[in-house]
């Protein structure tokens, strides 16, 4: 049974619309979930700051889903964990039948599963600092979800999600994070390679900078386009900046050769339609669960108040001096 949601009290600065969101507050930071839609995470912010997230509050009243599977999907930011590689998805390489309700589909890769992504996720613990969440298991590949958000008291905020196949077939996924940061920011990524889909350079302007791939809001109209940049961490973290706040996501290095052949550990996606975005993502490793057994990624989120750094080149050498530096003779 899922369990009521309350708001953990008055926000302060927070947006319209938290009174929808399950919230966390601890170390003056304040997390909002939407248990109703795919459990996600939809804001972090300072107590008394922006959310560093693209979490779109109109939409926070949006649960649990109301429109038939297929008809009017629409993007519901926040952050979102999907089972990879994408290519899979809709096609004979899912482990089960695809549904016949789900039949309206096309092979190929679009939408998402809705057991993960959209369906309501059933609240099984919940203090005022931690909050774990189930899926619905897929009808596609048998895999339950679970995810475990805890705000520590140095405002660090842990996050733990966890596949457990409850099928009766093998099944090979990798876990695929991802988070929509707001357009306006400018983006950071320590990398050894990385290799951008046609149009992704139209998104971004991409430099270098103290070492770092900086993904800068592109001057000029948005067109009607999207693409993706794939690419190889060096280190295991990225980080985007606003006037305001730094947003730093940290997660465990993975053996590059271990991946889904069509995904990389980190990747940037943007895109304008059917409304512009930014998706900062991070793969987990490709896994053969067998029935019940279970795989499992992690990430450290921290949010640093800005008040000195107001560009790209000041927020570079903030994060390579004072987040990450770099040891003298690397």
């Amino acid at each position: 049974m899922l369990i009521l949601l309350a708001a953990a009290g008055p926000s302060c600065r927070g947006e319209a619309g938290e009174e929808h969101l399950l919230l966390l507050r601890n170390g003056g930071r304040v997390v909002g979930i939407m248990p109703l839609v795919g459990g996600r995470i939809v804001e972090f912010r300072l107590e008394t700051g922006k959310n560093v997230l693209d979490g779109r509050p109109e939409r926070w009243d949006d649960g649990p889903w109301k429109e038939p599977f297929g008809e009017e999907w629409k993007q519901c930011f926040g952050e979102s964990v999907w089972p990879g590689p994408q290519v899979d998805w809709w096609t004979e390489r899912e482990p089960y039948p695809i549904p016949a309700e789900m039949k309206n589909i096309s092979p190929g890769g679009w939408p998402p599963d809705p057991a993960w992504d959209t369906d309501p996720f059933e609240v099984t613990e919940k203090s005022a600092r931690r909050v774990v969440m189930k899926s619905p298991v897929s009808k596609l590949t048998g895999l339950e979800l679970t995810k475990r958000v805890e705000l520590l008291a140095d405002g660090k905020l842990k996050y733990e999600v966890t596949a457990t196949n409850r099928g009766d077939r093998e099944v090979s996924r990798d876990l695929w994070l991802l988070k929509r940061v707001p357009l306006e920011a400018n983006r950071f990524l320590p990398l050894k390679a990385e290799f951008a889909n046609r149009r992704f350079p139209w998104m971004v302007s991409v430099e270098k900078i103290e070492g770092l791939t900086v993904l800068k809001p592109a001057a000029g109209d948005r067109q009607d386009i999207s693409g993706k940049m794939h690419a190889l961490p060096a280190e295991g973290w990225m980080a985007t900046a606003t006037a305001e706040a730094f947003f730093i996501i940290e997660f465990p290095m993975v053996d590059e050769t271990h991946m889904a052949a069509e995904q990389s550990p980190v990747e940037v996606y943007c895109a304008t339609p059917p409304v512009p975005l930014c998706e900062m993502e991070h793969h987990g490793e490709l896994k053969i669960l067998k029935p019940g057994e279970t795989m499992r990624c992690e990430e450290t989120w921290r949010i640093i108040a800005n008040t000195k750094y107001p560009d790209a080149a000041a927020q570079a050498h903030f994060l390579r001096t004072e987040v990450f530096p770099v040891a003298a003779g690397k």
